[in-house]
């Protein structure tokens, strides 16, 4: 370390330093994915500058693993091993070329979550069941607010009287309050996760990390572009949001870290999901 170091960006920095070199990852690319551990996880901080690297191993190869250890650089590449995909948060954003599978996550934690609607129209709220079925609770009238106890990692949508999905709402804090359609933002987390993205369509796919105040990080360049036929397995963290763009700017939408181990399909735009 080039300077002192808070405990938090020390813990990001070996948990995912130690995993990417268990991956027979080289040291160097270990170091950088660490360094982007800490620069997802902690806002307003340059502490991802502080970990260095010096070596004079010409390749970054400290040791090779032998066995037959699972990777998460292993990932199919096939469409048909990819079904278990992540969930988009539409945002009023249509999501119809990501491959997603919307439901409730098993949790205990109770939770209260308050839904605004600053629209002109009455909204429809829905629980998603862990089945991903949906149970109609509440019709919202415009200008007025309603609360319900939940429970942390369910999922929640709303649709006008046309039954268009407005928005999908993840429940991540004890106290959440939700403007329909919401502002998309990382919550304050440490739980580290790993997300897959493949790119199945025939036009080059950019991926941007939206940080707590929900602004793209790096807005000048994607933090992950893949070409068709590509994929690539990314750390987040989790309730951290991702959006999806195409090679003309154009948002096809957004996916929230909501597993451990998450894919995320993309498809072309002539492929209905």
């Amino acid at each position: 370390m080039q300077y002192e170091i808070t405990d938090r960006a020390a813990l990001l920095f070996s948990q995912v330093f130690y995993e990417t070199l268990a991956d027979n990852i080289p040291v160097d690319a270990a170091v950088s994915e660490a360094r982007k551990a800490i620069s997802i996880g902690i806002d307003n901080s340059l502490e991802w500058g502080t970990p260095v690297l010096y070596m004079r191993s010409p390749d970054g190869n400290l040791f090779s693993i032998s066995g037959t250890f699972p990777s998460y650089s292993d990932v199919p590449k096939s469409p048909s091993l990819a079904n278990n995909a992540g969930t988009i948060l539409s945002t009023g954003v249509s999501s119809n070329y990501v491959s997603t599978s919307l439901r409730s996550m098993p949790g205990n934690r109770a939770a209260h979550i308050t839904f605004q609607n600053p629209l002109e129209e009455a909204v429809d709220l829905y629980w998603l069941d862990e089945q991903g079925g949906e149970v109609w609770k509440h019709t919202l009238e415009p200008g007025q607010d309603w609360s319900e106890q939940t429970y942390i990692n369910h999922l929640w949508c709303a649709k006008n009287s046309l039954g268009k999905m407005l928005s999908e709402v993840l429940v991540t804090e004890d106290q959440q309050s939700i403007f329909i359609p919401p502002s998309l933002r990382s919550m304050d987390t440490s739980t580290l996760i790993f997300i897959t993205f493949y790119n199945y369509s025939n036009s080059v796919i950019k991926f941007y990390w939206l940080d707590s105040a929900g602004n793209e990080q790096y807005s000048e360049r994607p933090w992950i572009q893949l070409r068709p036929g590509e994929s690539a397995a990314q750390r987040s963290f989790m309730s951290h949001p991702w959006r999806i763009k195409d090679d003309k700017g154009q948002i096809l939408g957004e996916v929230v870290g909501l597993k451990n181990q998450q894919t995320v399909s993309v498809y072309s735009s002539s492929k209905k999901v």
